[in-house]
């Protein structure tokens, strides 16, 4: 199961589905009820269901559940929005305002002491990964009833600050969550 979840089978031409659906079944068949032909092949050929393909992102988590990294291409590569050609995280430098693409791998959201919501996450594309603040007032008007969860995809516009105290980050004035395809 493993070994089909992760992509050892992609190049024999049967979706990774279709493998799936079928493999408790095989594994289920008693090898000495096979039937082998005259010409030494198994009689008891396996029929592979017509299932839609699996999405990416539900291949890349698989891969990333079950060995720790994903080999089928970038996590980003499941949403539109990282072929539009966006700024990439690993070019911002100090002061740029950017509109940026990339995927949530820690998010916190918290009350500040004047009881306005704001939020802090880790986001990473494939050429970096970086901090995200979002102050009260564009938390209000860009995030107010959303539930953002690791792994979404977000679309943020605003401008990367470096400072040596406090450490790097993107102060977010608008975000937008993105659908994978």
């Amino acid at each position: 199961h493993s070994l089909i979840s992760v992509g050892c089978f992609d190049n024999f031409g049967i979706r990774r589905a279709s493998l799936l659906e079928v493999y408790m079944d095989v594994k289920k068949t008693n090898l000495d009820e096979i039937q082998m032909t005259l010409f030494g092949e198994v009689a008891n050929q396996v029929k592979y269901p017509d299932v839609p393909p699996m999405k990416m992102t539900e291949k890349l988590k698989a891969e990333e559940e079950l060995i720790g990294v994903c080999v089928s291409g970038h996590m980003t590569d499941a949403f539109r929005e990282s072929k539009m050609g966006l700024f990439s995280i690993g070019n911002l430098k100090d002061d740029v305002e950017a509109e940026i693409f990339g995927i949530v791998k820690r998010y916190t959201q918290i009350v500040t002491k004047n009881g306005a919501d704001m939020a802090f996450m880790d986001i990473c594309d494939k050429s970096g990964s970086c901090k995200v603040t979002v102050f009260p007032r564009d938390f209000e008007e860009s995030l107010a009833g959303q539930k953002i969860n690791e792994g979404d995809g977000v679309r943020i516009n605003g401008r990367f600050a470096e400072d040596k105290s406090f450490g790097d980050a993107f102060i977010a004035k608008e975000i937008s969550l993105c659908r994978p395809i």
